[in-house]
């Protein structure tokens, strides 16, 4: 058995969809306004998937999705500039820190090893 898709609910579309893309910097592979869903490519990885349900959003309560990067201080320093929620970056086994979505999602990103890039999720920093 394997995951095959990660999503999200979301109340705040347009400023979700804007998160994902413009401020992660995920492709984006396909949205469907009407229908209410998007989907966004994470190299290799399941898609991450935006489904607009008002109803069910319920910010950081939902699942965690923990996206990597080479680059942790500049995508913390881009996203603490553009006003995205950030706590700061703790170091335990791996440097991470926490950021929100617009509409309270959790999401992590962790920093990438070199012995395990191109195995996981990353992001724009």
């Amino acid at each position: 058995m394997r995951i095959s898709a990660v999503w999200y609910a979301v109340n705040r579309w347009d400023e979700a969809k804007h998160f994902y893309g413009e401020v992660l910097g995920l492709k984006q592979t396909y949205c469907n306004d009407e229908a209410g869903w998007a989907a966004f490519a994470t190299d290799g990885t399941p898609p991450l998937f935006l489904v607009r349900r008002p109803d069910s959003v319920r910010g950081d309560a939902n699942a965690t999705v923990t996206l990597e990067t080479e680059r942790l201080e500049a995508l913390y320093g881009r996203l603490a500039q553009m006003g995205v929620r950030v706590e700061p970056i703790q170091e335990a086994n791996t440097r991470i820190f926490t950021l929100y979505d617009p509409d309270g999602n959790r999401l992590e990103v962790s920093e990438a090893h070199a012995k395990d890039r191109g195995s996981r999720s990353s992001v724009s920093p």
